[in-house]
């Protein structure tokens, strides 16, 4: 999608030398009524090809950006500023949040701080839809489709518990991410952008069937989006994992997403 920019001229008249006609009298311009005179630098003609080239770029940094956005993380609360939005409170069954910047598949949403009520005695989530409007459902899977934001269960007056789901990406999340890439059926995920830290070694000298299993599993899931991102229930952090193999051992490769 390059982009050849357009460089646009200004009209630059000399207003000491006017165009005359036969009569001598100075010309007018038929369509603006102004005066003409001879020109010092002639300028950028408008036309609809200009203008639709400049639509084009638009459009298409509109995409690139979704693109990269999908990319990079897909369905996100970002933190432009070090400081994530959608922040949530509750007063009785009111929920409110603070102004936030949400991506969703890839489109991004500049939200106003708002609120909405609650369903009383039922748990339900509140999500960042599609359209871009914060919405409550009791499905998370619907909450999912969109970027889930929080959970929330209530008795008949107020919130009694509530739970972080906010998947949040800040600008020095982006400069560190690293992409985690599945090689041949059997080389399992490239560990050399891992120290060992990042490896949890979940068995030693694993069996032959154990490996063959493992490699069975890398095979089937080469047609799918990997690797996998899995919530921790207990402390609401996001992480992205897959298996490996190496000199006979059944490694879990992981990494929180920041």
């Amino acid at each position: 999608m390059a982009y050849n920019k357009q460089t646009w001229k200004d009209e630059i008249p000399d207003l000491t030398k006017p165009i005359k006609d036969a009569s001598g009298k100075q010309k007018m311009d038929p369509q603006t009524g102004r005066p003409l005179y001879e020109l010092v630098q002639e300028g950028t003609r408008i036309t609809s090809a200009r203008l639709n080239h400049a639509e084009q770029g638009i459009e298409d940094a509109h995409i690139l950006i979704e693109q990269l956005a999908k990319e990079w993380g897909g369905s996100f609360v970002a933190a432009p500023n070090g400081t994530a939005g959608f922040q949530f409170t509750a007063s009785g069954l009111t929920a409110s949040w603070t102004a936030g910047v949400g991506y969703v598949a890839g489109r991004r949403f500049e939200v106003a701080a708002g609120s909405l009520t609650l369903n009383p005695t039922q748990g339900q989530y509140i999500y960042l839809d599609t359209d871009g409007v914060v919405k409550r459902t009791t499905s998370q899977a619907t909450a999912n489709a969109g970027l889930l934001l929080w959970y929330l269960a209530t008795d008949a007056s107020k919130v009694i518990t509530s739970t972080d789901r906010r998947r949040t990406i800040s600008l020095e999340g982006f400069a560190r991410k690293e992409e985690v890439v599945l090689k041949e059926p059997g080389k399992g995920l490239s560990k050399n952008d891992y120290t060992d830290t990042d490896k949890q070694k979940v068995a030693n000298a694993a069996s032959q069937s154990a490996v063959t299993d493992v490699q069975t599993n890398l095979t089937n899931h080469q047609t799918t989006t990997m690797p996998h991102v899995s919530i921790d229930s207990t402390t609401g952090k996001t992480y992205r994992w897959g298996l490996g193999i190496e000199n006979g051992n059944v490694y879990m490769l992981y990494e929180e997403v920041l």
